[in-house]
């Protein structure tokens, strides 16, 4: 069997947490026994280059997640969704309005530009955007904007400091991290903030429902950061952790994973979804009590001195 090594720091893989299947090809998860990093195998760019050419998010939201789509046909459940979706971004708005109350921004894997838009005048907003789709829905929804349709690595900002770089459940899906937070380093001023959000690898739910877990989004997610894992990562490319947390009190993964577990077992797929559903407060519950184990962790970070 040939060696398998971590993205991350480089050390030999032998942990395996379990395996999952997409379209019947196995992937299996690791955990680096050295820094933590939960990792998929294989590892192969070209499959997940497709993935990034979708038109409507909202539509993709909804082929990933069928309680989604189930909130979409009843009375009012698009409106809840969608003000979901908008509390999120306030929630992120108001996490940089902590850090700076002006200056310059980049948020890389801006989207459709929903959370640019939050920023007045007083910023200088950038975005990239390798979805060309939704690289042109931000230019037309963002005055006074650069939406770049490039990866970091070809986008042209050599001449750019940023006070904020921002990746809101971007740095999962990067084959090189550390590339990635090195190019990070050049663009980001010395006394600037990176902040990075993603899915917990210690996540309640990802160990109690493993390949059925809501946030696997198997092979698009390729690794699950821990805050050993990414507090590692971080340090070896020259930054340091200033704070982390651990958000998603109002989260619905744990009530997705559920129907998700429910329909392996062959069960209804409404009938999954109700339950999931009515075991939500108890759901809210897990979640406030989880502090450290809850589905995500955000990390603001800056260069060493």
């Amino acid at each position: 069997m040939k060696a398998l090594f971590c993205s991350a720091c480089s050390k030999s893989l032998h942990s395996i947490l379990f395996e999952a299947f997409e379209k019947k090809k196995k992937y299996t998860f690791y955990r680096c026994d050295n820094c933590d990093l939960i990792q998929i195998r294989p590892l192969q760019k070209s499959e997940t280059e497709g993935f990034y050419s979708y038109a409507d998010p909202n539509i993709l939201a909804r082929v990933k997640n069928q309680q989604i789509e189930f909130l979409h046909r009843v009375p009012f459940g698009r409106i809840l969704f969608q003000r979901y979706i908008d509390s999120c971004y306030n929630n992120r708005f108001r996490t940089i309005l902590k850090l700076r109350s002006q200056g310059q921004i980049l948020d890389i894997g801006c989207g459709e530009g929903s959370f640019l838009k939050k920023f007045n005048n007083k910023w200088n907003k950038t975005g990239i955007e390798i979805n060309k789709h939704l690289a042109k829905q931000a230019r037309n929804k963002l005055k006074n904007t650069t939406i770049l349709a490039h990866s970091l690595e070809s986008a042209k900002l050599s001449k750019v400091s940023f006070d904020v770089i921002t990746m809101w459940h971007v740095f999962e899906h990067l084959h090189n991290p550390k590339v990635i937070l090195r190019s990070i380093r050049r663009h980001l001023n010395p006394s600037g903030y990176l902040v990075i959000e993603v899915p917990n690898g210690n996540s309640i739910y990802r160990k109690l429902f493993k390949n059925n877990w809501q946030l696997l989004l198997l092979p698009q997610h390729l690794f699950f950061w821990t805050g050993k894992s990414i507090t590692h990562i971080l340090e070896e490319t020259g930054f340091q952790t200033v704070r982390a947390s651990y958000p998603g009190i109002i989260s619905f993964s744990g009530s997705s994973s559920l129907a998700n577990f429910l329909r392996s077992k062959k069960v209804n797929t409404y009938i999954a979804t109700l339950m999931a559903i009515l075991f939500f407060p108890l759901v809210l519950i897990i979640n406030i009590l989880s502090l450290k184990d809850r589905d995500n962790i955000l990390i603001i970070a800056q260069q060493k001195n």
